[in-house]
Protein backbone atom coordinates (compact mmCIF):
# COMPACT_ATOMS: atom_id res chain seq x y z
CA UNK A 1 0.00 0.00 0.00
CA UNK A 2 2.74 2.60 0.88
CA UNK A 3 4.68 1.37 -2.05
CA UNK A 4 1.75 2.37 -4.36
CA UNK A 5 0.83 5.57 -2.25
CA UNK A 6 4.39 6.87 -3.26
CA UNK A 7 4.15 5.41 -6.68
CA UNK A 8 0.84 7.50 -7.25
CA UNK A 9 2.48 10.21 -5.72
CA UNK A 10 5.94 10.65 -8.34
CA UNK A 11 2.69 10.36 -11.29
CA UNK A 12 0.94 12.98 -9.80
CA UNK A 13 4.15 14.91 -9.41
CA UNK A 14 4.90 14.69 -12.92
CA UNK A 15 1.92 15.49 -14.34
CA UNK A 16 2.15 18.30 -12.19
CA UNK A 17 5.17 19.10 -14.15
CA UNK A 18 4.42 18.50 -17.19
CA UNK A 19 1.14 20.71 -17.46
CA UNK A 20 1.14 23.93 -18.98
CA UNK A 21 4.02 26.44 -19.80
CA UNK A 22 7.28 26.83 -17.89
CA UNK A 23 6.52 30.37 -16.30
CA UNK A 24 3.65 30.53 -14.79
CA UNK A 25 2.22 32.00 -11.29
CA UNK A 26 4.09 31.07 -8.23
CA UNK A 27 7.30 28.88 -8.04
CA UNK A 28 9.72 28.20 -5.48
CA UNK A 29 13.84 28.20 -6.03
CA UNK A 30 16.79 26.52 -4.08
CA UNK A 31 20.29 27.45 -4.74
CA UNK A 32 24.03 27.05 -3.27
CA UNK A 33 26.53 25.32 -2.65
CA UNK A 34 28.82 28.02 -1.32
CA UNK A 35 30.21 31.70 -1.60
CA UNK A 36 33.43 33.26 -1.47
CA UNK A 37 33.65 36.15 1.69
CA UNK A 38 36.10 38.72 2.59
CA UNK A 39 36.17 38.60 6.23
CA UNK A 40 39.60 41.05 5.82
CA UNK A 41 39.89 41.98 9.39
CA UNK A 42 39.18 38.01 10.11
CA UNK A 43 41.71 36.84 7.82
CA UNK A 44 44.66 39.44 8.87
CA UNK A 45 43.94 38.37 12.13
CA UNK A 46 44.75 34.77 11.61
CA UNK A 47 47.39 35.46 9.16
CA UNK A 48 49.39 37.42 12.16
CA UNK A 49 48.63 34.92 14.68
CA UNK A 50 49.76 32.26 12.51
CA UNK A 51 52.61 33.51 11.55
CA UNK A 52 53.74 35.20 14.69
CA UNK A 53 52.83 32.73 16.73
CA UNK A 54 52.04 28.84 16.13
CA UNK A 55 54.95 29.35 12.88
CA UNK A 56 56.97 26.23 13.08
CA UNK A 57 53.90 24.48 14.99
CA UNK A 58 51.58 21.90 13.62
CA UNK A 59 48.85 23.88 15.29
CA UNK A 60 47.30 27.08 12.71
CA UNK A 61 44.03 28.84 12.34
CA UNK A 62 42.03 27.89 8.96
CA UNK A 63 41.29 31.52 7.32
CA UNK A 64 37.20 31.79 6.38
CA UNK A 65 37.49 32.71 2.64
CA UNK A 66 34.88 30.05 1.02
CA UNK A 67 32.11 29.20 3.25
CA UNK A 68 28.72 27.45 2.99
CA UNK A 69 25.62 29.09 1.84
CA UNK A 70 22.16 27.74 0.68
CA UNK A 71 19.06 30.09 -0.03
CA UNK A 72 15.02 29.50 -0.54
CA UNK A 73 12.73 31.50 -2.51
CA UNK A 74 9.34 31.78 -3.33
CA UNK A 75 8.84 33.65 -6.55
CA UNK A 76 5.98 34.95 -8.70
CA UNK A 77 6.07 35.12 -12.63
CA UNK A 78 4.73 39.07 -12.74
CA UNK A 79 5.59 38.93 -16.78
CA UNK A 80 7.25 36.54 -19.17
CA UNK A 81 10.51 38.22 -19.05
CA UNK A 82 9.96 38.98 -14.84
CA UNK A 83 10.18 37.54 -12.30
CA UNK A 84 10.35 38.66 -8.31
CA UNK A 85 11.38 36.43 -5.79
CA UNK A 86 11.75 36.62 -1.92
CA UNK A 87 13.54 34.13 0.27
CA UNK A 88 16.17 33.36 2.96
CA UNK A 89 18.73 31.91 3.17
CA UNK A 90 22.53 30.96 5.80
CA UNK A 91 25.74 31.71 5.27
CA UNK A 92 27.79 29.67 7.79
CA UNK A 93 30.89 28.80 8.62
CA UNK A 94 33.14 28.15 12.28
CA UNK A 95 37.46 28.70 12.65
CA UNK A 96 38.59 26.15 15.14
CA UNK A 97 42.28 26.34 17.04
CA UNK A 98 42.85 23.47 19.55
CA UNK A 99 46.09 22.97 20.73
CA UNK A 100 47.14 19.67 23.11
CA UNK A 101 50.33 19.38 25.42
CA UNK A 102 50.39 16.75 27.35
CA UNK A 103 47.32 16.47 29.64
CA UNK A 104 46.39 19.79 28.92
CA UNK A 105 43.79 21.16 26.00
CA UNK A 106 43.03 24.55 24.74
CA UNK A 107 40.13 24.94 22.79
CA UNK A 108 39.25 28.29 20.60
CA UNK A 109 36.35 28.71 18.08
CA UNK A 110 34.67 31.17 16.28
CA UNK A 111 31.35 30.96 14.57
CA UNK A 112 29.51 32.85 11.86
CA UNK A 113 25.79 32.58 11.38
CA UNK A 114 24.66 35.13 8.98
CA UNK A 115 20.34 34.60 7.64
CA UNK A 116 19.60 36.97 4.65
CA UNK A 117 16.23 37.80 3.83
CA UNK A 118 16.13 38.75 0.34
CA UNK A 119 13.97 40.29 -2.19
CA UNK A 120 15.45 39.67 -5.73
CA UNK A 121 14.48 40.87 -9.49
CA UNK A 122 15.36 37.95 -12.30
CA UNK A 123 14.68 39.47 -15.80
CA UNK A 124 14.59 36.75 -18.57
CA UNK A 125 15.49 38.50 -22.63
CA UNK A 126 13.40 37.23 -24.85
CA UNK A 127 15.96 35.14 -26.39
CA UNK A 128 18.03 31.98 -26.03
CA UNK A 129 21.50 30.22 -26.92
CA UNK A 130 20.14 26.36 -27.53
CA UNK A 131 18.53 25.23 -24.63
CA UNK A 132 20.29 28.02 -22.47
CA UNK A 133 18.53 30.61 -21.59
CA UNK A 134 20.38 34.26 -20.36
CA UNK A 135 18.48 35.71 -17.02
CA UNK A 136 19.79 38.61 -14.84
CA UNK A 137 18.45 39.50 -11.64
CA UNK A 138 19.67 42.32 -8.98
CA UNK A 139 18.39 42.56 -5.26
CA UNK A 140 18.50 43.69 -1.66
CA UNK A 141 18.68 42.31 1.33
CA UNK A 142 18.71 42.43 5.45
CA UNK A 143 20.97 40.22 7.04
CA UNK A 144 20.82 38.86 10.61
CA UNK A 145 24.54 38.33 11.09
CA UNK A 146 25.72 36.81 14.47
CA UNK A 147 29.62 36.13 15.20
CA UNK A 148 29.83 34.24 18.55
CA UNK A 149 33.70 33.25 20.30
CA UNK A 150 34.26 30.30 22.78
CA UNK A 151 37.22 29.67 24.31
CA UNK A 152 38.11 26.73 26.96
CA UNK A 153 40.95 24.99 29.10
CA UNK A 154 41.56 21.69 30.79
CA UNK A 155 44.12 19.94 32.64
CA UNK A 156 45.65 21.42 35.88
CA UNK A 157 42.38 22.06 37.73
CA UNK A 158 41.85 25.63 36.59
CA UNK A 159 39.91 24.38 34.36
CA UNK A 160 37.46 27.12 32.38
CA UNK A 161 35.14 27.58 29.36
CA UNK A 162 33.59 30.54 28.13
CA UNK A 163 31.24 31.84 25.11
CA UNK A 164 30.47 34.94 23.39
CA UNK A 165 27.61 36.19 21.48
CA UNK A 166 27.31 38.99 19.35
CA UNK A 167 24.92 39.66 16.84
CA UNK A 168 24.11 42.37 14.83
CA UNK A 169 21.03 43.53 11.80
CA UNK A 170 22.61 45.03 8.26
CA UNK A 171 22.26 45.26 4.96
CA UNK A 172 23.22 44.30 1.82
CA UNK A 173 23.35 44.28 -2.29
CA UNK A 174 23.04 41.74 -4.37
CA UNK A 175 23.15 40.85 -8.36
CA UNK A 176 24.53 38.54 -11.11
CA UNK A 177 23.94 36.28 -14.32
CA UNK A 178 23.41 33.03 -15.19
CA UNK A 179 22.18 30.60 -17.49
CA UNK A 180 18.74 28.77 -17.35
CA UNK A 181 18.36 24.96 -18.57
CA UNK A 182 14.79 23.62 -19.05
CA UNK A 183 14.43 19.99 -18.08
CA UNK A 184 10.80 19.96 -17.98
CA UNK A 185 8.17 22.86 -18.85
CA UNK A 186 7.98 23.48 -15.24
CA UNK A 187 11.41 22.59 -13.72
CA UNK A 188 14.36 24.10 -14.82
CA UNK A 189 18.14 24.53 -13.47
CA UNK A 190 20.47 27.26 -13.74
CA UNK A 191 24.12 28.13 -13.53
CA UNK A 192 25.82 31.81 -12.68
CA UNK A 193 27.62 33.94 -10.55
CA UNK A 194 26.37 36.34 -7.89
CA UNK A 195 28.07 39.37 -6.62
CA UNK A 196 27.11 40.88 -3.10
CA UNK A 197 28.01 43.76 -0.95
CA UNK A 198 27.74 43.45 3.00
CA UNK A 199 29.77 44.80 5.00
CA UNK A 200 29.20 45.38 8.94
CA UNK A 201 29.99 46.48 12.26
CA UNK A 202 29.04 47.54 15.38
CA UNK A 203 28.03 43.53 16.68
CA UNK A 204 26.65 43.70 20.63
CA UNK A 205 25.72 41.28 23.27
CA UNK A 206 26.62 40.42 27.01
CA UNK A 207 28.96 38.49 28.82
CA UNK A 208 26.71 35.47 30.37
CA UNK A 209 28.88 35.34 33.09
CA UNK A 210 28.81 38.89 34.38
CA UNK A 211 26.19 39.97 32.11
CA UNK A 212 28.58 43.45 30.79
CA UNK A 213 27.83 44.47 27.27
CA UNK A 214 30.34 43.27 24.64
CA UNK A 215 31.06 44.36 21.44
CA UNK A 216 33.29 42.16 18.68
CA UNK A 217 36.49 44.15 18.52
CA UNK A 218 39.42 43.73 16.39
CA UNK A 219 43.13 45.07 16.43
CA UNK A 220 46.30 44.26 19.22
CA UNK A 221 46.45 43.56 22.72
CA UNK A 222 49.30 43.86 24.92
CA UNK A 223 49.74 40.87 27.65
CA UNK A 224 52.85 40.89 30.34
CA UNK A 225 53.57 37.30 30.69
CA UNK A 226 55.33 35.96 33.61
CA UNK A 227 57.71 33.85 31.66
CA UNK A 228 60.26 32.24 34.63
CA UNK A 229 60.24 33.57 38.00
CA UNK A 230 60.45 37.63 38.93
CA UNK A 231 60.56 38.15 34.84
CA UNK A 232 58.00 39.51 33.07
CA UNK A 233 57.60 39.84 29.46
CA UNK A 234 55.32 42.01 27.36
CA UNK A 235 53.65 39.98 24.10
CA UNK A 236 51.95 42.48 21.77
CA UNK A 237 49.14 39.81 20.41
CA UNK A 238 46.28 40.16 17.85
CA UNK A 239 42.89 40.08 19.02
CA UNK A 240 39.36 39.60 16.75
CA UNK A 241 36.91 37.90 19.24
CA UNK A 242 34.02 40.50 21.96
CA UNK A 243 35.67 42.20 24.73
CA UNK A 244 34.03 44.53 27.01
CA UNK A 245 32.73 47.17 25.23
CA UNK A 246 34.23 50.22 27.44
CA UNK A 247 37.58 48.02 27.48
CA UNK A 248 37.16 48.08 23.85
CA UNK A 249 36.58 52.53 23.82
CA UNK A 250 39.44 53.03 26.36
CA UNK A 251 41.90 51.05 24.71
CA UNK A 252 43.77 52.71 21.08
CA UNK A 253 44.78 49.43 19.38
CA UNK A 254 41.33 48.26 19.23
CA UNK A 255 38.37 48.94 17.34
CA UNK A 256 34.89 47.85 16.45
CA UNK A 257 35.33 44.68 14.10
CA UNK A 258 33.68 44.48 10.74
CA UNK A 259 32.23 41.22 9.50
CA UNK A 260 32.24 41.54 5.97
CA UNK A 261 30.28 39.24 3.89
CA UNK A 262 31.28 41.30 0.09
CA UNK A 263 32.39 38.37 -2.43
CA UNK A 264 31.04 36.56 -5.25
CA UNK A 265 29.75 32.83 -6.13
CA UNK A 266 29.03 30.35 -8.26
CA UNK A 267 25.37 29.10 -7.85
CA UNK A 268 23.51 26.73 -8.85
CA UNK A 269 19.62 26.52 -8.65
CA UNK A 270 16.90 24.53 -9.41
CA UNK A 271 13.58 26.49 -10.28
CA UNK A 272 10.54 25.04 -10.10
CA UNK A 273 7.02 26.93 -11.28
CA UNK A 274 3.16 25.78 -10.42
Amino acid sequence: MKRFAAITAITLLSISLLAGASHAGFGIRVSGPATHVSLDQFNDYVDAFNSEYLSGTPYSWNNLNWVPEFNGEILYDVTPMLDVGVGVGIIMSTAELSISAGLEQSTEKHKLRSYPFTATGYIDPAWSLGPFKPFFYGGVGFYYTSWDYSSSYMGTGNDFSYEWETSKWGFGLHGGAGFEISILPRLSVDVGVKGRWANFKGFEGKDPNSGIDVVLASGTMEYIVEVEPGVFETFIVPAYMPLPTEFVSETETLEEAEVDLTGYSIVVGIKVMF
